[in-house]
């Protein structure tokens, strides 16, 4: 059972490194400004006067045991403060893909931050560029209409999450 999971995790790999290259193909970066593709699951260069930065990996929500059912590539540059985001998921033996942008609020030599705005939740990423963690605080929004979020738990608090390489986080190792 945990080598199908294992071979599923990295075929969802796979199609989000197909996914994002698309949609660097297609329109959402030109071919001379292309981000050069990372050698490990974080990474951050200077590129044309530019900065980018390339991370990926599941959402380990804190105090939780299963993460494992999306994963997910993000693509980041200064030049227009966006984020490409792919995420992959697996539900009920069927794999679903989903590519997205998001605005970037603010980038230092420190730390990226992305703001998620939905209607019931608002997810905050912090991403450390010294120390390569990436870290998500998510809020319900006030007054959330529970006919839109049906389904969606009320968080009595603010929920902390880690992106973590999935294959290391269960077998230990790459």
């Amino acid at each position: 059972m945990a080598k199908k999971y294992h071979v599923i995790y990295l075929v969802i790999i796979a199609l989000l490194g197909l996914a994002v290259a698309f949609s660097i193909a297609f329109g959402f970066k030109s071919a001379e400004k292309q981000m050069y593709p990372p050698l490990k699951s974080f990474y951050v260069q200077t590129l044309l006067g530019h900065r980018y930065a390339d991370f990926s990996g599941a959402w380990k929500i804190e105090g939780e045991e299963s993460f494992l059912k999306h994963a997910y590539k993000y693509k980041c540059t200064d030049e227009d403060m966006t984020c490409i985001v792919a995420d992959a998921a697996v539900h009920n033996d069927s794999l679903g893909l989903d590519v997205t942008t998001l605005p970037i609020n603010t980038w230092t030599d420190r730390e990226i931050t992305i703001t998620e705005e939905a209607a019931c939740r608002t997810n905050t990423i912090l991403v450390d560029l010294l120390t390569e963690k990436v870290v998500m605080i998510s809020k319900d929004v006030p007054n959330r209409n529970e006919q839109i979020c049906n389904g969606l738990d009320v968080l009595k608090e603010p929920r902390r999450s880690e992106l973590v390489d999935g294959v290391s986080a269960v077998y230990g190792t790459k």
